[in-house]
């Protein structure tokens, strides 16, 4: 079985890679590969299904990230970036970001020192742009595989969030309008002191807001809840058509569209309450 074994294998990857499900079958058995003395040699069997891991993963991948899978994340470093002026942040992939508002613009990466290079920070038009570039990051312990990047930056006017770690600001940000979008799973905590605010909530992350806003606006289309209870506002509007509960405080006026299950609640006495939709979640009044 050894002197079949590589030769079995190497065609085995081949076809593999090229996607040719026929040829597999047929590369394993033209070749000799005694396929039902494995059932009772498990070890063989771990080897043959690592020999394959490697031969068919490791060469489709780019060269900058070839060896991530079997790579130790290496000890905690801190990486300072120099990057142009930004007032936006775009956020991809499982890595936490914490903001603060203030005069002098600096971006930290804190990782493991054999990750940091594939974590990619780029300004385009007035965007940070941030990603994890590392491949296999399921192989890594979540405690060792955490990747934090701190955002100092004197403006910020939109974050969209389109991964899976989280984000949070470490003071209060003064803004005048500021657009907060999500389409995953990472949750969002920010304390915000803003005259107009607005939230797209499109995939299952929660949204949690401190602070103030004169006006909140929200589209809703996701599983995820939304925490505004501690962020009250005058004028309120917006459309539901979640799963995902609201907790809003509003002042003056509130008008809603709901469109699903999840249910509104508010507290505050506002003089206009407008309800529409055909959802069956429901406007419940706290106070």
């Amino acid at each position: 079985m050894k002197k079949t074994l590589l030769p079995t294998l190497l065609c085995f990857a081949k076809a593999l890679r090229e996607g040719k499900k026929g040829a597999i079958l047929t590369s394993v058995f033209m070749k000799g590969f005694p396929l039902l003395e494995l059932r009772s040699q498990p070890m063989v069997v771990f080897r043959v299904g690592v020999c394959l891991f490697l031969i068919c993963v490791i060469p489709s991948c780019k060269k900058e990230n070839r060896w991530d899978c079997i790579k130790r994340t290496g000890e905690q470093t801190t990486d300072t970036r120099t990057l142009p002026p930004f007032t936006k942040i775009y956020l991809k992939d499982n890595i936490d970001v914490f903001i603060t508002q203030g005069a002098v613009q600096e971006v930290k990466i804190e990782s493991g020192k054999n990750l940091t290079s594939l974590i990619k920070t780029k300004v385009i038009d007035g965007e940070l742009r941030i990603s994890n570039d590392n491949k296999c990051n399921w192989a890594r312990s979540y405690k060792k595989g955490t990747i934090e990047v701190y955002i100092t930056l004197p403006t910020l006017i939109r974050i969209e969030h389109d991964g899976s770690g989280q984000v949070k600001s470490q003071n209060t940000i003064m803004c005048d309008v500021i657009n907060i979008q999500t389409k995953e799973s990472g949750d969002v905590e920010l304390s915000l002191h803003a005259n107009t605010t607005f939230l797209q909530c499109l995939g299952s992350s929660d949204i949690t807001l401190h602070g103030t806003s004169s006006n909140l606006g929200i589209y809703h289309v996701s599983e995820g809840y939304l925490y505004c209870e501690d962020f009250p506002v005058d004028v309120m509007w917006g459309g539901s058509y979640s799963s995902g509960n609201e907790y809003l405080n509003v002042k003056l006026s509130l008008g809603v569209t709901i469109g699903w299950v999840g249910n509104i609640y508010f507290t505050g006495n506002p003089s206009t309450i407008e309800t529409k939709g055909k959802g069956q979640g429901k406007l419940i009044h706290q106070n």
